[in-house]
């Protein structure tokens, strides 16, 4: 008779609230004077398409850069794997 193992998986994302914070707010402003000056005469709907187009953009942008230039992520995915027999 053989025992059956079982196998518990965890995913836990952690941000570092702060830099989270400050990026965020940085790039709500910089979307927000893009917007401004670029998008002229356009309804509202097509302003805010494009300013939360231009948010997620500079937000992925800064996300990447801290990741992969600095060395300090902001968003960090770790998983947990629990084995019992």
């Amino acid at each position: 008779m053989t025992a059956v193992g079982q196998t518990i998986l965890g995913l836990f994302v952690t941000a570092d609230r702060d830099l989270l914070a400050w990026i965020a707010a940085l790039s709500f402003f910089l979307a927000l004077a893009a917007v401004a000056l670029l998008v002229r005469r356009r309804s509202w709907l097509e302003m805010i398409i494009a300013f939360l187009i231009t948010f997620f953009v500079i937000l992925t942008a800064a996300q990447l850069f801290f990741k992969h230039v600095i060395g300090v992520p902001i968003l960090k995915a770790e998983t947990v794997r629990i084995e019992t027999n």
